[in-house]
């Protein structure tokens, strides 16, 4: 499968995770690249969160991949340039998936690490 890219990033949501912190001051450098995300969840197995590592730097899906087994998902975010502080909150962000999680597992294309998805039932 080819990595779908520019299509579903229009479709990103992000949440303004309510992470203590957000809101300082800010920096004046910043940076915007690929960042990793640590924290994944889901509620319907349709669509995933995960909490990318950037504090509103307007995260988007820069690539996602689904195949039978996995997700390869990654992240783009402005973040502070090297030497300059952040503020203390993670950017949520919204992934639609063609198909259900099922056992897939999903990768951090930037880390290279497998995440683990919690499923959060509603109710």
């Amino acid at each position: 499968m080819m990595p779908r890219v520019a299509g579903r990033a229009t479709q990103v949501m992000v949440l303004a995770a309510a992470v203590a912190g957000c809101g300082g001051t800010g920096p004046t450098d910043t940076v915007r690249t690929a960042v990793p995300f640590h924290e994944a969840w889901t509620s319907d197995g349709a669509d995933l969160q995960v909490n990318a590592s950037s504090c509103n730097g307007e995260p988007e899906i820069t690539a996602l991949e689904e195949t039978a087994d996995q997700i390869r998902l990654e992240l783009t975010a402005t973040i502070p340039a090297p030497g300059n502080a952040g503020d203390g909150c993670l950017d949520t962000v919204m992934v639609p998936l063609e198909q259900p999680l099922g056992d897939r597992a999903l990768t951090d294309v930037t880390s290279g690490k497998t995440v683990p998805v919690e499923v959060r039932r509603q109710g």
